[in-house]
């Protein structure tokens, strides 16, 4: 038996020592990238974005070119307008995606309506917002700079203030920061 011991000890430790180490690893924090937003600013985006919250209801369509059958799975909030401005697509993603009618509400639509407490309860990793529209624009900088400063990644987008420009960048920009290139 102490010779069993004796060969075991020095395997046990680097055992120990390999074990230790991957969970130092594992603690690690995951590494950002950054991306230049349509608004003009270096946004640090986690390296793996899983929960997402949406500054308007109009943005599922892009994200539904990227997500295609897994479009709710990663967003975790967004407002109400697409239900209140155009029932009918809505009726038609909640026909396709069941599961966004469980997406929590974050506001009625206008950026006014937009819970900040309430987005925080659901933890983002990263908001995305268009440059003008019913959520948060670039106007609303309070706003802005305390998500970012409670970690949330705040992504501005455009496929209405000059579409044929930003449409193609702003597909870009989602797909890098989803993983979804």
């Amino acid at each position: 038996m102490r010779r069993l011991c004796s060969v075991l000890r020095p395997w046990i430790a680097q055992a120990s020592l390999i074990l230790s180490g991957l969970a130092l690893l594992w603690a690690l924090p995951l590494q950002a990238f950054e991306l230049e937003d349509l608004a003009g600013r270096t946004v640090a985006v986690p390296e793996q974005v899983e929960r997402i919250v949406l500054g308007e209801g109009r943005l599922l369509p892009a994200l539904a070119i990227l997500e295609q059958d897994r479009l709710a799975d990663r967003i975790v909030g967004m407002p109400q307008d697409l239900q209140q401005v155009d029932p009918g697509t809505y009726g038609q993603y909640l026909q396709a995606f069941p599961t966004i009618d469980r997406i929590p509400r974050i506001g009625q639509g206008a950026a006014d309506t937009f819970s900040l407490e309430q987005v925080l309860t659901l933890s983002p990793d990263l908001a995305i917002f268009s440059l003008s529209g019913h959520g948060p624009s670039s106007r609303h900088a309070k706003l802005i700079e305390q998500l970012e400063r409670a970690g949330v990644a705040v992504l501005f987008v455009d496929f209405r203030e000059e579409p044929l420009a930003n449409t193609p960048r702003s597909m870009l920009l989602l797909g890098q920061a989803l993983g979804r290139e």
